[in-house]
């Protein structure tokens, strides 16, 4: 027998897909609330003009990258520790560790606020985009900090909470958003809204859901052993967001308002794809963590990957052709005012199927290989900068960097296909097909 087919451990397709029905709940709402996120981008895509949907998507990249500076691993390194923690039973231990982590986020992440905030005032010339900034970093925190207690619920595979969480957030955001908008209010009414209702999220969670939390502060040692754990995929996370965002970096740095809002309402349809890729890794890590710590088997592991992405290929060339057609003629029909978008479609939708396929992260977080995981997507991410470094001393066109990105997705896929084969028949001796 090998060790692709041992028994009762294996982790063929078919068990994965009876996780993903057991898992009903966690799947309807995680569906539901990307629907919700994508109508949501929609409505303030009609409501605020292309202009300031172009300074909203500006707070969305300054979000994002401000969670990579605030992150230093934790949300990775609690996401190891936790199960290995509680098959131990060392549920108090979870509790303090926890703890730390969350109020060592929130001390980062108030003094890049105190450093950010007035270099903002005094280097940005546009008030409204320095009034954005600052309500992305504020937002940024508090986020943090719902990302770090929701990890909690991953840990104790309660996905089905998760994602109610997730979901009704996502909701009143959409609901509350949309009424300000139709009430005649702007952007900035709108982001002060997000602010409070992830406020509002971040009370709910400690108040009701989860057990002892608390800020303390007493144990730095503590701190720093989940930042081991976590910095390599952190470091990764934080090349990733780079990789997938360079573009939008450049375009929001060199071409004008009206180019960044089109482009930016284009890339919604990415929205889809990184929200169900997150749907997938929430899924697929710790049921491949626990797999491994029962098992060890990571050729099982690799298998099950293989098949899921390739799956995910072949549906997802079927749907983005169907997608295509739908949104060239929505935009055209219904959004006039981002005409320009339509014809960005193409290489978004492709991206987008590159994307949601390359899940071999959730598969090296288990095999615990942050480290080569991250020297290869760094890597790839310096050619990728070389690259664009030199397009824009040439001026280089926006379609150009749409066709770069695709590329680089597609070389993302395939190079972490190759380094997660590589890792899960290290010690096997046998022949690789």
């Amino acid at each position: 027998m090998t060790p692709i087919d041992s028994g009762k451990n294996t982790l063929t397709f078919k068990r994965i897909t009876s996780q993903i029905k057991s898992k009903s709940n966690y799947f309807s709402y995680s569906v539901l609330g990307s629907i919700i996120l994508f109508f949501k981008q929609l409505v303030y895509s009609q409501y605020l003009g292309v202009v300031e949907f172009g300074f909203y998507s500006i707070f969305l990249l300054t979000f994002a990258y401000g969670s990579y500076s605030m992150g230093l691993g934790f949300n990775q390194g609690l996401l190891r520790f936790l199960p290995e923690a509680r098959l131990q039973e060392k549920e108090r231990y979870v509790n303090v560790i926890r703890n730390n982590v969350i109020t060592a986020s929130l001390i980062i992440g108030v003094i890049e606020a105190i450093i950010f905030i007035p270099a903002t005032f005094l280097f940005v010339e546009d008030s409204r985009l320095s009034f954005v900034l600052i309500y992305a970093i504020i937002y940024t925190i508090i986020n943090m900090q719902i990302n770090l207690y929701t990890i909690d619920f991953i840990g104790k595979c309660q996905f089905s909470l998760y994602s109610k969480l997730h979901f009704f957030r996502a909701f009143f955001l959409f609901f509350g958003g949309g009424v300000f908008l139709a009430l005649g209010y702007g952007l900035f009414t709108m982001l002060l809204l997000e602010i409070l209702i992830s406020l509002t999220t971040l009370y709910l969670i400690k108040r009701f859901y989860i057990v002892k939390a608390r800020y303390q502060f007493d144990n730095i040692n503590v701190v720093f052993g989940i930042m081991k754990k976590g910095i390599g995929f952190w470091g990764v996370d934080v090349v990733k967001g780079l990789l997938s965002s360079l573009d939008k970096i450049v375009i929001v740095s060199f071409f004008p308002m009206v180019i960044i809002g089109s482009y930016s309402f284009s890339m919604i349809i990415f929205t889809i794809s990184v929200v169900a890729s997150g749907i997938l890794s929430t899924l697929l890590k710790p049921l491949f963590i626990n797999k491994l710590s029962k098992t060890g088997s990571k050729i099982e592991i690799f298998h099950s990957t293989l098949t899921i992405s390739l799956i995910i290929l072949i549906i997802g060339a079927i749907i983005g052709g169907i997608l295509l057609n739908v949104f060239e003629w929505a935009i055209l029909n219904y959004y006039p005012e981002y005409k320009i978008g339509a014809s960005y479609l193409l290489p978004i939708i492709i991206s987008c199927i590159f994307f949601i396929a390359n899940i071999y992260e959730s598969a090296l977080l288990a095999f615990d290989a942050g480290r080569s995981f991250f020297k290869l997507n760094f890597q790839i991410c310096m050619v990728y900068i070389f690259i664009v470094a030199i397009s824009i001393t040439q001026n280089a066109e926006i379609f150009f960097y749409l066709y770069l990105f695709t590329f680089v997705q597609l070389l993302l896929l395939i190079m972490n296909f190759l380094l997660t084969r590589k890792i899960a028949y290290k010690d096997v001796k046998i022949k690789v097909l």
